[in-house]
């Protein structure tokens, strides 16, 4: 029987994770059921304010004989791994055959909007699956959204390859050689990305928090994964290591558009609008613009961590612009985070030109409304002259920096490779052990 299993929340702030419960689940899950895809890791919605950590879920696709035994061997090993910690609510969601509309609906509004326990609740009541939970079961949110996310109309997708440690190093720093890093991003680019923000010299795939991750290395190929995997020298044993299927660098989370007026709180997404004030530089370097799309005004902070900062500075008023990221609440009203802006029309900038001197050529200066005097041989005159700046400010869509990206930000380098055909089928050795 086809049996698909989600499962969300069992991280937590001091430790934990989800997708090496995942690595723990494969190993014993091997001789109960076979599997049909790699292990789908799906990041929802970033701007979630209650998340653990990278907002992550999983999901499995297996083929099994017994799927009450299968469903009772992955929740007693997430039980098992339940330290009480923080405010982690473990979840699972099991679907039989076919995945319902409604749980894909449900996948896609998880990665753009908050959506309520009691709604998430309501919804997998009506299509009738089996969902387990510990206290509020906050989690059932990533469980379901996780089993519908690839299984819906988007077609997009990469892989990463995750590294753990063995317990005795957890807690302790990470020893991994930049170097390697390096020669390994350089040979194996644009297949693998996001692994270096090479202007800082830091590296992206490492985990730095409680967690037993080493490190993470994303790409299109599970293959060339591996072969990454090999090139980069770890000084502590690598416990074990999965690959996944999952949604990061696809910048799916932006995706969404609306008009300013039913923008909500923690929404992810893409709107369009005139500058209707000069950019404000405010304290930390960060850059503060307002925008209109005719009917609401929004502020967007372009934050100088992002390095878009630069290019806030350069927008006038007039300008028409699309801006995408995260909305927060804030005193004053609703916030978009910039994580992304393409201008899309720039005004024409008239500036007033001071004239030359005709006695002696000299640049002449102004002294009140339309009137000039020569700094030179002091001649007077009552007239201004106009130019025509050049702007030429880029059209495509701006980025923030690699040090700023989210798990779902799209790189520059994977620009166009979206349209690859991926096979996805598994390859001999996708995990260990």
């Amino acid at each position: 029987m086809l049996l698909r299993i989600g499962f969300d929340d069992t991280d937590h702030y001091k430790g934990g994770c989800t997708t090496y419960l995942c690595s723990l689940i494969v190993e014993r899950l091997e001789k109960k059921a076979t599997f049909l895809d790699y292990p789908h890791l799906i990041r929802l919605n970033p701007n979630i304010p209650f998340k653990t950590r990278g907002n992550a879920a999983v999901a499995l696709k297996v083929e099994c004989e017994d799927p009450e035994d299968v469903v009772d061997l992955v929740w007693n090993v997430i039980s098992e791994n339940y330290s009480g910690k923080g405010k982690a609510d473990p979840s699972l969601v099991a679907i039989k055959g076919e995945v319902p509309e409604e749980v894909k609906c449900l996948s896609m509004r998880a990665l753009h909007e908050f959506l309520p326990l009691s709604y998430v609740a309501r919804v997998l009541k009506k299509v009738n699956v089996e969902q387990r939970f510990i206290k509020r079961g906050r989690g059932l949110v990533g469980a379901a959204a996780a089993i519908g996310f690839l299984e819906s109309d988007f077609i997009d997708f990469t892989y990463e390859l995750l590294t753990y440690r063995n317990p005795e190093f957890w807690g302790k720093p990470r020893r991994v050689e930049y170097e390697s890093i390096e020669v390994m991003d350089r040979a194996l680019r644009p297949y693998v990305f996001a692994n270096i923000d090479y202007k800082k010299k830091r590296p992206l795939i490492l985990s730095h928090g409680p967690d037993p991750v080493i490190y993470g290395i994303r790409g299109d190929f599970p293959s060339l994964l591996v072969e990454a995997m090999k090139m980069i020298k770890v000084y502590e044993p690598i416990d074990r290591w999965i690959i996944f299927k999952t949604n990061q660098c696809t910048g799916v989370h932006l995706f969404m558009r609306k008009k300013i007026p039913v923008i909500r709180p923690y929404d992810s997404l893409t709107v369009r609008g005139i500058i209707v004030q000069s950019p404000i530089v405010i304290k930390g370097g960060h850059v503060l613009v307002k925008i209109s799309d005719g009917e609401k005004t929004i502020d967007c902070v372009f934050y100088k961590k992002t390095r878009l900062n630069v290019i806030a500075t350069l927008i006038k008023p007039g300008d028409l612009i699309e801006v995408s990221g995260g909305v927060k609440p804030r005193r004053r009203g609703l916030t978009l985070n910039v994580e992304e802006v393409k201008i899309i029309q720039q005004v024409i900038v008239v500036e007033k030109k001071p004239p030359v001197c005709p006695i002696c050529g000299t640049k002449m200066k102004s002294k009140g409304k339309n009137l000039y005097r020569c700094r030179r041989c002091k001649y007077s005159a009552e007239f201004v002259d106009f130019e025509i700046r050049h702007r030429n400010l880029p059209k495509y869509p701006l980025k923030q920096a690699p040090s700023a990206y989210r798990h779902l930000t799209k790189p520059r380098e994977r620009e166009g490779l979206e349209s690859f055909i991926k096979k996805g089928v598994l390859i001999e050795r996708w995990h260990y052990p």
